[in-house]
Order: C-alpha cells, then sequence, then structure tokens
C-alpha cells in the first residue's frame, strides 16, 4: 500500500520500493592533478590520466565488478560515463 504524507512543503512517501544504488566514481589522477600548468597546455577534455591514476581506475573496475556479481547479476544496469578521455 503507497500513501504520501504533506509535512509542510515535505512529501514523504511510504510503501515505495527502494531507491537504485547508484555509484558516483571520479576518474583517477590525471596530468592535471599532479602539474595544474598541463591543464593549461591542453583542453580539459584530452587531459590523460597518471600511471597511478590508471591504477585507480583499474581498481574501481574491479570493485565495481565485484558488486556487480555479488549483489546484482539478476538486475538491470545503466551506465552513464563522461565523454572525457580519461574517464572513459
Amino acid at each position: 500500500m503507497f500513501f504520501n504524507l504533506k509535512v509542510g512543503k515535505l512529501n514523504i512517501c511510504y510503501g515505495l520500493p527502494k531507491p537504485p544504488t547508484i555509484f558516483l566514481i571520479r576518474h583517477g589522477e590525471s596530468e592535471a592533478n599532479v602539474n595544474p600548468v598541463r591543464s593549461l597546455e591542453l583542453s580539459n577534455h584530452i587531459v590523460q590520466l597518471t600511471e597511478k591514476g590508471h591504477v585507480q581506475a583499474q581498481n574501481a573496475g574491479k570493485a565495481l565488478c565485484h558488486y556487480f556479481e555479488k549483489e546484482v547479476a539478476s538486475k538491470k544496469i545503466y551506465l552513464y560515463h563522461s565523454e572525457y578521455k580519461r574517464a572513459a
């Protein structure tokens, strides 16, 4: 059974399904993080990851993969990502 309770300007909904899990992941360390001048030399969207940034991105991917295999094997997954090179 679903119902809403209005408290002042707030609408509180009861009986709704649990919202989906959302992960927000930032790209790994970039050349501009290490050397801010780099962001002046290149357009922001083509700044590359450092070696450390690549390792950070791989580790984040492995952690997500483990979570998906364990927790959401039978559910739909929607993936949205930045068009920047360092985020793809």
